[in-house]
């Protein structure tokens, strides 16, 4: 999670079935998860073969040089250039007009016609009709949808450097990757909590350690939750808190805060609310009450007001994480399951960590967060989804009349 390209639900369940070790195998290993090899069944049938489960075969002899290192399958846009150069003697620029027919919407006539080109080229080699229809078949439904090699290799790159940096530096990986967000495949609340299973410190909001951007802090290492996060926070402010902060130091309660860095009162809510200014000892919600009596607009005469004292009840463990969802789009302490850890013991709910151990086929009850849904035009109504809890990720696949039974719920 978090690396390049290979974060998705079907990479992360091919790599532990792949295992990659050489550069070589990864770009094949990227190359696998695309429509035209998933689709075809030819990632299923490299899988045989590299584990020994099915003999590797090739459609005609001669493919052997084209297909050997792919254990016979195609895997390559390259190797439909080539299959149709060494079946059937086409030029390199005929075989790439087979694959650039082959990855449009064309005509069943303009089909025929290559077709009928490819068996002709076939025969002329001493290669029997039927062989080349079946190879022209193969060949159809993989060239819509494969990657070039030279495509892969270079993903297959960059995925190598992202998982060596995750492996080896994972702080400053991790900072880095969260301060390019939005991208990839999961939320930073995803990323962020397999970061802290992998033993990565994460420190909260904190209006005087916070910086505008995600940073490391060096005595832990840690990394530091920043102003940036907040929802409704704009970057100019956050440097505006983070300036006056170096300028002055340290703020010492709300009013210096909102005298010195001037944030909208939004903001300031905001802040409180999700526990930035806990350091400071005082409740939040006698934070809140405060800040009702606090005028700090800079044509008025800023004189702190006197706040009478109140009673009110302390924000709650729950109610904590609640707003830290809210206020962050993520988890500073406790991850949201594990408050519902105990009713989730009670309807018989296991932790997703467990689910590798169990028996297959057996029935199980999980509960999580909903990460991921997805429902993909190929998958003819089936939805993806992906269950966070505190322990893990849980991927489901449901069948349509599963999904519209419960489409309220997600």
């Amino acid at each position: 999670i978090g690396c390049f390209q290979v974060e998705s639900r079907a990479q992360l369940a091919l790599l532990p079935r792949l295992r990659p070790e050489r550069i070589e195998d990864l770009i094949i290993e990227v190359a696998l998860i695309r429509p035209g090899p998933v689709l075809g069944g030819m990632a299923k049938a490299y899988l045989r073969r590299r584990d020994g489960a099915e003999a590797v075969t090739f459609w005609h002899p001669s493919l052997r040089g084209v297909l050997a290192e792919t254990l016979g399958v195609l895997v390559f846009q390259e190797q439909v250039l080539q299959v149709a150069m060494t079946i059937a003697g086409f030029s390199g620029a005929d075989a790439d007009g087979l694959r650039r027919s082959m990855s449009r919407k064309r005509s069943r006539a303009a089909r025929a016609r290559w077709r009928s080109r490819f068996v002709a080229g076939a025969a002329g080699r001493g290669i029997a009709a039927g062989v080349a229809d079946a190879i022209f078949d193969q060949l159809l439904g993989f060239a819509s949808y494969g990657f070039c090699k030279s495509h892969a290799a270079a993903f297959a790159r960059l995925t190598w450097v992202t998982a060596w940096l995750k492996c080896h530096h994972p702080y400053p990986y991790s900072c880095a990757l969260l301060n390019a967000q939005p991208m990839g495949f999961y939320t930073v609340e995803a990323v962020l909590e397999d970061a802290k299973r992998h033993g990565l410190t994460l420190r909260p909001l904190d209006i005087n350690a916070s910086a505008a951007r995600w940073t490391i802090e060096a005595d832990g290492p840690a990394l530091r939750v920043p102003l940036g996060r907040l929802r409704g926070m704009p970057d100019a402010v956050a440097h505006a808190i983070v300036a006056a902060r170096d300028a002055g130091g340290p703020f010492t309660r709300l009013w210096d805060l909102v005298t010195r860095a001037r944030p909208p009162r939004a903001v300031v809510e905001g802040l409180i609310l999700a526990g930035a200014c806990d350091g400071w000892g005082v409740e939040r919600r006698e934070l809140l009450w405060a800040l009702g009596e606090m005028r700090w607009d800079p044509a008025e005469l800023a004189i702190e007001p006197a706040v009478a004292a109140v009673g009110l009840p302390p924000t709650t463990a729950a109610e904590a994480v609640l707003a830290d969802y809210k206020h962050l789009g993520l988890a500073q302490g406790a991850h949201l399951a594990e408050l519902l850890r105990p009713a989730f013991a009670d309807a018989g709910c296991v932790p997703c960590a467990e689910l590798a151990d169990s028996p297959h086929g057996a029935p199980l009850a999980i509960g999580g967060r909903l990460e991921v849904l997805q429902r993909p035009q190929s998958a003819k109504g089936i939805a993806f989804v992906t269950l966070e809890d505190e322990t893990g990720f849980a991927n489901l696949v449901l069948y349509p009349a599963v999904f519209e039974a419960h489409r309220h719920v997600f």
